[in-house]
């Protein structure tokens, strides 16, 4: 069962603070206990996925937050977290602790949120993640011309760093693309 995303709402992803392992689908070495998810290794292994089925709509953009408690003996090893069953979207990968967040605007519906161990593991490593939020952002749809963005066009990503946010849009109808820079 797949859980839709209201954007009136701001649904939250289903028990994104582990109580149990209810609506979460736990590939290898995956362990829900203790209000965290967690994943141990003491060698090399595939498949290292923890997912949920939620409909994500293509050109909605999503915000997803989550904790990393836990980051153990990483190396180049990395969480890998996209959304899934569409085509491949994008990808982002973190590997030390902390509160983490980022958007992601499918170009197709998806239907589940996947975090995946990716990169070369090293032996005996570990990662516990908690309290997963997923929702809609409700910024697809732009209508500035003032500032060059067209009438239907969509949020498509961002960038900040230490002296400026840039956010890129682009147009539903001929994909031009426009880049709006503000410093910080």
């Amino acid at each position: 069962m797949s859980v839709p995303i209201d954007p009136a709402d701001q649904v939250e992803c289903l028990n994104g603070t582990f109580e149990d392992a209810t609506h979460w689908i736990l590939g290898a070495l995956w362990t829900i206990g203790g209000g965290v998810a967690n994943v141990q290794w003491v060698a090399p292994i595939a498949n290292v996925t923890l997912e949920q089925a939620i409909e994500f709509l293509a050109f909605h953009t999503y915000q997803l937050n989550f904790d990393i408690n836990t980051a153990n003996n990483m190396g180049a090893t990395f969480l890998q977290t996209r959304l899934f069953g569409g085509l491949a979207g994008r990808v982002y990968g973190w590997n030390t602790i902390g509160h983490k967040t980022c958007l992601f605007q499918p170009t197709e519906d998806q239907t589940h949120l996947r975090f995946t161990i990716a990169g070369p593991m090293l032996l005996n490593g570990e990662i516990e993640i908690d309290n997963v939020t997923i929702s809609d952002v409700a910024i697809d749809l732009i209508v500035d011309d003032g500032i060059g963005v067209q009438p239907n066009s969509y949020f498509s990503s961002w960038q900040v760093d230490d002296e400026e946010e840039i956010l890129r849009f682009t147009s539903r109808f001929d994909n031009t693309r426009i880049y709006i820079r503000k410093e910080l």
